[in-house]
């Protein structure tokens, strides 16, 4: 589980659990209770955390046009030259954390709009949506994740930049680019699946694939290949599935070839918008296999059966148990 314990504000107001819990508008969350009781001594700092995460109401779904026109032309009135006096506020314990909220909110936008022609995606816990790229490439999104491309130029500069998980299906054109934290793909006309959260994991479809770890050497896959980092490892490691069998998360399947539990179990939080309690002694334990997202409890059972574990609800979350 993550230290928590170590996080200041700004670390929280960054944190995709805290963030979902501080929107969802819900006082009473068992997770953020039980940590709380437990580090009374972070109360001020989640107290300014949430202050932030309140400020930054950044929605990124793709804005209309005439939208993104309006922002512009209010940032280049705000931002003319001409302009010679400023008004500096008296700096306190709450101007820093306004200043920390302005710095934050600005990574935001510029993630997204860093450009004119700048589009992006996300989506939240339980969602999934599927969006045509100016080519006709077709990108399914999965739950809690988040992509942006420029659409000036793109069918000479086809760069996707993806947190979480999401299919493509290519249109045959130029090169085509996926960009993550943990690593690159690239592809000339073709069907792939990437997932960049805790792991990096990519599995080509159709036609070929060009991966690029961080950190490491090029890895070129064909239909049916799969490259992967196996829980607990500093390395890759590829394998091999069927494409005809395996229709992956988008027709309610995910493969884990070796994940942690803690991997596993965040994924059935995405899919159904839950939270669910781990043991820090079981977080780290390997699972290998699929698990069949038809509803709530025929994932829980899968793993948890698999693992010799056991399950309760606890109000609104499900507490793991041996």
């Amino acid at each position: 589980m993550k230290a928590y314990e170590t996080y200041g504000p700004i670390e929280f107001a960054q944190d995709e659990r805290f963030i979902h819990w501080v929107r969802s508008g819900k006082d009473r969350d068992s997770f953020w209770e039980n940590w709380l009781q437990a580090h009374p001594e972070k109360k001020t700092v989640i107290l300014e955390a949430k202050q932030l995460v309140t400020a930054i109401q950044v929605k990124t779904r793709v804005p209309k046009h005439e939208k993104i026109h309006q922002i512009w032309q209010a940032i280049d009135h705000k931002t003319k030259p001409e302009r010679k006096t400023a008004i500096i506020p008296r700096i306190d314990r709450r101007g820093v954390l306004w200043l920390a909220v302005a710095a934050a909110g600005l990574l935001l936008v510029g993630f997204f709009f860093n450009q004119r022609n700048v589009s992006g995606l996300e989506t939240v816990m339980a969602e999934r949506i599927q969006h045509m790229l100016p080519d006709g490439t077709m990108v399914y999104l999965n739950a809690e994740s988040k992509l942006s491309y420029r659409e000036k130029n793109w069918e000479n500069n086809r760069k996707i930049y993806l947190t979480g998980e999401a299919f493509f299906d290519v249109k045959k054109g130029s090169t085509y680019e996926v960009i993550t934290e943990l690593g690159n793909v690239k592809v000339l006309g073709t069907s792939f699946n990437v997932r960049a959260r805790e792991t990096f994991h990519v599995a080509c479809f159709t036609g070929k694939v060009e991966v690029t770890p961080k950190g490491s050497v090029p890895i070129k896959l064909l239909p049916g290949d799969l490259v992967y980092k196996k829980n607990g490892s500093r390395g890759f490691d590829s394998d091999t599935f069927d494409p005809e069998v395996n229709t992956g998360w988008r027709f309610g399947e995910i493969d884990f070839p070796a994940a942690s539990l803690e991997e596993v179990f965040h994924e059935i939080e995405r899919q159904y918008n839950v939270q669910i309690q781990i043991p820090t002694d079981q977080a780290h334990r390997t699972y290998s296999g699929k698990v069949t997202m038809k509803n709530l409890s025929a994932a829980l059972d899968e793993v948890c059966e698999s693992m010799n574990l056991k399950y309760e609800k606890v109000e609104k979350s499900y507490r793991i148990f041996e």
